[in-house]
């Protein structure tokens, strides 16, 4: 008689994943050009071609504010948060808004976050009723060509016009101190997002037929 294999607790974990990884979508919004991140039949839009692992061919993506655009397509999706994911190794050749080089170094990019000393280098202005510029440091600032590989994640922030100016996450009465309107992140990985899901639902499958062979 074979016995039943005895798979470890992180398949079973890795089922519940990939429920979550399937809700993963090569993207239902337009964020992306070049073809939009929803699945596209294959020379539709411009440099646009359809993929079984969840992504579509892009130009550039566009994200609350932000847009990143690619020296050649790259194959993207976007996670169940709203977020975007390409496959890398990639290149970004324009950030818009553009980061500044100069004081007050408005829209910074950052690859991968934390820094090493834990400032910020999103945009120099900051003051929460005294001067707080020191928590600022340029030398993390990213400007295009910006070269990504597989485990990177791009941070792109758009600064405001006027810093203060939003109300406060948990007290609307009140004004926040930052600089910042918002921030986008793209993650960079070495196969589409889809795919993962798909072998771990396999995997799943796997392990329900060999469970039923005694």
């Amino acid at each position: 008689m074979t016995q039943t294999p005895q798979y470890p607790c992180w398949v079973r974990i890795g089922v519940s994943l990939a429920i979550a990884f399937g809700a993963c979508r090569g993207g239902s919004g337009t964020g992306a050009s070049g073809g939009s991140t929803s699945p596209a039949p294959a020379g539709s839009g411009d440099g646009a071609s359809s993929s079984n692992d969840g992504g579509s061919l892009v130009t550039s993506i566009s994200k609350d504010g932000v847009t990143w655009t690619f020296s050649a397509p790259v194959l993207a999706g976007e996670f169940v948060t709203g977020d975007y994911w390409i496959v890398g190794p990639a290149t970004v050749t324009a950030i818009s808004p553009a980061p500044t080089n100069a004081t007050p170094f408005l829209n910074g990019s950052v690859v991968n976050l934390p820094t090493s000393n834990g400032k910020s280098p999103f945009d120099s202005r900051l003051n929460d009723g005294t001067d707080e510029s020191w928590w600022f440091d340029a030398s993390f600032r990213s400007y295009p060509p910006v070269s990504l590989k597989p485990g990177d994640s791009l941070v792109s922030s758009v600064s405001l016009a006027t810093p203060a100016s939003l109300p406060e996450v948990m007290r609307a009465s009140d004004k926040s101190c930052s600089p910042v309107r918002s921030v986008s992140v793209l993650t960079v990985l070495s196969s589409g997002a889809l795919s993962w899901a798909t072998e771990l639902v396999q995997a799943a499958n796997a392990a329900k037929v060999a469970a039923r062979t005694l």
